[in-house]
């Protein structure tokens, strides 16, 4: 009889490690998608005021951080789900689907721009716009590097 893997309880949460296929086992990643219930994130800790231990103004601004990068991440999720577009063809039909995807994602105007600074920046660089310390800077650097290994002043690391 063979399982179903949707039948199967995990215990771990989001430090759970699954054999995906025989023989490979990894993170399913629920850490690194920040899927955990929002009474689980307020029960771990007030950051705000962890933060504020070091920095005032840097507990003060951590809540306008974290919904700048909820912003950007539910952009991103809506653009996950479209097909690229290859800005440097430049035939009629790919402009037309590029003018097409920009028409129906429009609303997002100037909030783009976050992503470009997520994809280009270096995380320290990024963080050091928001934070003043540099402990607040290496916690949030640490989550800015899972999964890649890079250097948090490397390009692209934010």
């Amino acid at each position: 009889m063979s399982e179903n893997i949707h039948d199967v309880i995990v215990i771990g949460g989001a430090a759970v490690t699954e054999e995906f296929s025989p023989g490979f086992r990894a993170s399913i990643f629920s850490y690194v998608m920040s899927i955990l219930h929002l009474k689980v994130i307020r029960d771990v800790g007030k950051t705000a005021e962890q933060f504020a231990r070091f920095s005032k103004a840097d507990g003060a601004i951590y809540p306008q951080f974290d919904a700048w990068l909820n912003e950007a991440a539910d952009i991103v999720r809506v653009l996950l789900l479209e097909a690229p577009v290859d800005p440097a063809r430049q035939d009629w039909r790919s402009r037309k689907e590029l003018f097409k995807m920009l028409w129906k994602h429009r609303k997002i105007g100037g909030k783009f721009y976050r992503l470009v600074d997520l994809m280009t920046m270096s995380a320290d660089d990024f963080l050091s716009r928001w934070f003043e310390h540099s402990v607040t800077r290496a916690v949030l650097g640490y989550y800015f590097s899972i999964g890649t290994f890079a250097s948090p002043k490397s390009p692209g690391s934010a």
